[in-house]
This record gives structure tokens, sequence and C-alpha cells, in this order.
């Protein structure tokens, strides 16, 4: 039988207390976290902001987001309805209950010095409603669009932008690249096709959700390009001429000799006396009625990253933003619990086994101990807070 002396059980007390504070704290840290890329501008899976009942337009029931087509009857708010993601939240949108109407919400952000290429993504879903209430035909189609925008110096804004047009014919849906100089016809599942009663339709056709990528080229903010455009598996900015067409309709042309210009439009104010490096970019969601519908439908956004893709544009190894931190956190956990394990172990075996301890020898375990906590804790800190810290959520 062993047995411990007074002493000899006071310090082993202490090194397990120490020890369980590097133990429990981690228990305690898990929670959903998102890998972002070191390019990362902003980001947003809708996790920090509050659910809301609104039913309305009010740009209150979306903290941070604005508008600039508001038509009647669109609805914007944070929902936690079949989300995409772990955070549980998207960003739900009605369409307004006007003919024609558009509705949008927008994120907007500053060019720095050197930025020249930017690229934006987001994952989406969208009902029944947005094919059956829309018309037999391309002329009352109703729309889901996902455009990045610049002010450019020359008295113009130019956009990338992808809009999806459905109509009651499934066989129609095509998308439309910068306002319709190319067009690519591709069917796309609502998350509610399957009508969740039928088997194995309820299994596959049922809550699809889709991507959508684009990117901006913009040495010269007077004259961008759209380098790429992608929807769920295709590559858009990869199609020539007749590819991918099972319909009939204008506009088959080959995508780098017409679509890669972005589409400009005239600006109300003039940014020519701005500094070329600050110029203001927007990300756009936006629902546009067909000529014939006033009966809302719905799409739900989430994951949605805006990126610097600049060439040589790189965060330093050690800088100290979000998204480093993250990329650092498990490396350092690694590194505190076996700096908190061994000293816990070497303590331990000189107890119990009797082992008598130098004064040094207890400072040095005691340090270890108290400087593991004081990373651990630091290291929560930042778990914590590594998400809110990145714009948006």
């Amino acid at each position: 039988m062993i047995s411990i002396s007074k002493p000899k059980l006071w310090l082993f007390l202490i090194l397990l207390v120490l020890s369980s504070a590097q133990i429990l704290p981690r228990v305690l840290a898990v929670q959903y976290t998102v890998s972002l890329p070191n390019n990362t501008i902003y980001f947003d899976d809708f996790q920090n902001y509050p659910t809301t009942p609104c039913t309305t337009a009010a740009l209150a029931c979306l903290p941070g987001w604005g508008a600039y087509d508001n038509a009647t009857g669109g609805v914007a708010n944070v929902t936690t309805w079949h989300p995409y993601s772990s955070s549980g939240k998207s960003l739900y949108m009605a369409s307004p209950t006007v003919a024609s109407g558009k509705f949008d919400r927008h994120h907007s952000w500053t060019q720095v010095p050197g930025q020249t290429r930017i690229t934006i993504s987001q994952w989406f879903q969208f009902d029944t409603l947005t094919r059956t209430t829309a018309g037999p035909n391309f002329v009352n189609r109703n729309e889901i669009h996902f455009s990045l925008e610049l002010a450019g110096t020359d008295n113009n804004f130019h956009e990338c932008v992808a809009e999806i047009f459905f109509t009651q014919t499934r066989a129609d849906t095509y998308v439309s690249l910068n306002d319709g100089v190319f067009n690519y016809n591709m069917s796309l599942n609502e998350f509610d096709r399957g009508t969740f009663a039928g088997n194995p339709e309820a299994i596959w056709d049922n809550n699809q959700w889709h991507f959508e990528k684009i990117t901006m080229d913009f040495p010269n903010s007077a004259a961008p390009t759209c380098p790429y455009f992608q929807l769920d598996n295709v590559i858009l900015s990869n199609k020539n001429d007749l590819s991918g067409w099972v319909t009939t309709f204008g506009n088959k042309v080959n995508f780098a000799a017409t679509a890669i210009t972005a589409t400009s439009h005239n600006l109300f104010t003039s940014y020519s006396a701005e500094n070329p490096g600050s110029l203001p970019l927007r990300l756009e969601i936006a629902m546009v009625n067909g000529g014939s519908t006033t009966t809302p439908y719905h799409s739900w956004h989430t994951n949605i990253l805006i990126t610097d893709d600049t060439s040589g544009a790189v965060c330093g190894p050690l800088c100290l933003s979000a998204v480093n931190l993250s990329l650092f956190y498990n490396l350092i956990m690694v590194a505190v619990g076996g700096g908190a394990g061994s000293s816990f172990l070497f303590g331990a075996r000189r107890v119990i086994k009797g082992e008598p301890f130098k004064s040094v020898e207890v400072l040095t375990l005691l340090g270890a101990g108290i400087a593991c906590t004081v990373a651990l804790t630091f290291m929560i800190i930042i778990a914590s807070n590594v998400r809110p810290l990145v714009p948006g959520g």
C-alpha cells in the first residue's frame, strides 16, 4: 500500500487542479467554427444575427445590410428554417407583391490600395413558388439576382451579374450573365420539389442548396472584366457558343468573346476625383418579379464569402487577424495540452514514488501549470470571438 504524506498530497492536489484547468475549458470551448481562406474580406453565415419575426422590408430586420430596391411586399430577415450550415441560420427573402417589382439587400465595403480582383460566393435555396408564380413564357419570368458591383472613376458603376430566370416550364430555366449578353440553359431544383411526400423523390429532390461564385477583375476601374462565373458544378466562364443548350432562344455566344466585359450603368454621383484605390464596392442579392407575378416566392442565402484574389495579396504568417488566429488555434492548443499533460505526469510520478521535490522543481511545475492555464484561457477567448471578429458573423 502506497501512503502519501500531507505535504505531498497537497502538492498532488495543486497539480491536479492546474491540469484540470487545461481540460475542462477545452470541453466547454467546443463550438461551431468555420475555416476561412487567408484572403477573406467578409464572411456571413448569419450566426451572430438575432432571428426576427419581421414581415416587412424594414432595414432593421437585417442589421448591417442596405437596400436600393425595396419594392412593396418584399421581406428580408434571419431565419433558422432548414439552414445550410451548422450556424443554424440563413438570410430569408420574399419577393415583392407588385408585378415587375425588385427587392434587394446589399453589403458594401471600400476597395483598399492595390486591390484589383474580388471574388464573391454564396449558397442559396428557393421554393417551388419561384417557378409556379411566374408566367408560362420568358416575358413573365421570375429572377434571383447575384452581383458584384464597383463604382468606377468614369461616372459609371460596373457589375458582374448572374441572373437566374424561372418560368412555369422547368426545362426553360436559365442563367443570364451581364444583362443577358450570355445565357446558359440549366436545371436547378427548388428545395421542395419532391413535396416531402414521395420516395425516392422526397430524398433526392428536397432540401437542395446551390452554389454561386463570381469574380471581378479591375486593374482599370473604368473597364472591369468578369473572368469567372460558376453555378453549382458548371463553370459558365468556360462555355462556348451552343454548349449546354437544350432550348432555343438568342444570345448563344462564346463567353470569352462577349460576356467577360462587365456591364455598365450611369451613376448620379461622380467618383472621378476619388482615390482610385478606395472606390466603393457592393454585393447584391435580389429578387425580381415577372411581368405578371404578384404572389411572393422565397429564397434563402448563407455562407456569403468575399475574398481578395489580387495576385500576391497575402497576409503575413504572423498577422494577428481573426482568420489567422483561427488557423493557429489547434496548433497552440496541442502545444498547451502537451505542456500541461507532461507537467502533471512528471509531478504525479514524483509524488506517487515518494521522491522528494526540490524547490526549483516545485516552482517550475507551478509556473508551467499557471502558464498553460493563462495560455489556454487566452485561446478560449480567441476561439469564442474569432467568428464575431469576422464582420457579420
